[in-house]
């Protein structure tokens, strides 16, 4: 990201031919091939600094993109579908990775399609 303001709004920048911008967050998860769920971080901490922090379902992103590489796919979801509906599926979780924990929510892909939210995929 060039711009301090664009920080919140996702990994990458997306320009089309006429200079509208799109803002995409990119995850790589090694779950949603077997599970079909899509996890929502809704909070974080890190290691060392002792602080709760918004996890990425707090960005201003436009498109959310999911890579799985063990599917060799890209799912590519209306992030604005996914912050209207995380909180509807099963309660919030802990989990803990080398150097953070996080509370998540996972969303069934399916109830992403049944939403509008699963603008599409691209297989690799």
């Amino acid at each position: 990201m060039h711009d301090t303001d664009d920080q919140k709004k996702g990994d990458l920048i997306a320009v089309d031919w006429y200079g509208q911008r799109t803002y995409i967050e990119v995850k790589n998860d090694s779950c949603i091939a077997t599970t079909g769920n899509v996890l929502c971080e809704e909070m974080i901490y890190y290691d060392g600094n002792g602080v709760w922090k918004p996890g990425f379902m707090y960005n201003d992103s436009e498109v959310f993109a999911v890579l799985s590489q063990a599917d060799r796919k890209i799912y590519f979801i209306d992030f604005k579908v996914l912050q209207s509906i995380y909180k509807r599926y099963p309660g919030r979780e802990m989990r803990k990775a080398a150097d953070q924990m996080s509370y998540v929510y996972l969303v069934p892909l399916g109830n992403i399609k049944k939403h509008n939210g699963l603008l599409g995929t691209i297989s690799y």
